[in-house]
C-alpha cells in the first residue's frame, strides 16, 4: 500500500514537470518573431569583357545581409546577374597634318627633301587608311655659289744672293675661301718670283 502511494506521488510530480516544460516551450515559441531575409545592395557592375565593339558581358553580385529566422520568408531573386555591354563604336583611320619639309639632302646642287605625317589607326572595325603614305619627297636645289677669294700677298723673301746681281725673290698667298657650288675658282698663282741684286753690299775690288 505504501509503495502504491509513493508511485502515485512520483507520477504526479512527473506530470507537473511535463506541464511546466511544455509551458516553457510554448512561451519561448511565442517570444520568437518571424524575421525575413534581407539582401545587401548590388555591387557595381564589372568592366566590360571587351574593349571595343559589341557583345561584351558585365556582371554584378550581392550577398545576404540578414538570413530568415523564426519561420520568416527567405530571400528571393539571384545573388549574381549579367548584362550585355557595348564599350565603343568603330573609329576610322585618320591621317594627321604634314610636318614641315626637312632641309635639302645636299648643300650644293640637286638633292631631295622629305616630310612626314602620322596616322590614328582604325579601331573596333573602323576603315583603315588604305591609301596615302607617312612620308613624301620632293627635289630641292641649293645653288648658293661661293667664289674663290685670295689672301693678301706675303712680304717678299730676302734676295737669293748677298752680292751682285742675278738673284731672285719670292712671295706667296693662299686661298682664304675656296670655290664652292659652282662658284668661280681663283685665277692666278699662289706664288710669284722676281729678280734681285745686292751690288751695294759687295766688297770693294782690290
Amino acid at each position: 500500500m505504501r509503495a502504491t502511494r509513493v508511485f502515485l506521488v512520483c507520477l504526479v510530480v512527473f506530470e507537473l514537470l511535463l506541464v511546466d516544460a511544455g509551458f516553457r516551450v510554448r512561451r519561448r515559441r511565442r517570444s520568437c518573431s518571424p524575421g525575413n531575409c534581407q539582401w545587401n545592395s548590388w555591387q557595381a557592375w564589372s568592366s566590360c569583357s571587351i574593349t571595343c565593339g559589341s557583345g561584351g558581358i558585365q556582371s554584378r553580385s550581392r550577398t545576404i545581409r540578414v538570413h530568415a529566422s523564426c519561420g520568416g520568408r527567405g530571400c528571393s531573386g539571384p545573388s549574381y546577374e549579367t548584362r550585355t555591354c557595348n564599350p565603343g563604336n568603330s573609329v576610322n583611320c585618320v591621317w594627321g597634318n604634314w610636318q614641315e619639309w626637312a632641309a635639302c639632302s645636299v648643300s650644293c646642287g640637286m638633292g631631295t627633301s622629305t616630310r612626314t605625317r602620322v596616322k590614328t589607326s582604325a579601331v573596333c572595325g573602323g576603315t583603315d587608311c588604305s591609301s596615302g603614305s607617312p612620308t613624301e619627297s620632293r627635289q630641292c636645289v641649293d645653288e648658293d655659289h661661293v667664289n674663290c677669294v685670295w689672301s693678301d700677298w706675303q712680304n717678299w723673301s730676302s734676295c737669293s744672293v748677298t752680292c751682285g746681281s742675278g738673284g731672285t725673290q719670292s712671295r706667296t698667298r693662299s686661298e682664304v675661301t675656296s670655290a664652292f657650288c659652282g662658284g668661280t675658282h681663283c685665277i692666278g698663282s699662289s706664288e710669284e718670283h722676281r729678280s734681285c741684286s745686292n751690288e751695294d753690299f759687295c766688297p770693294d775690288s782690290i
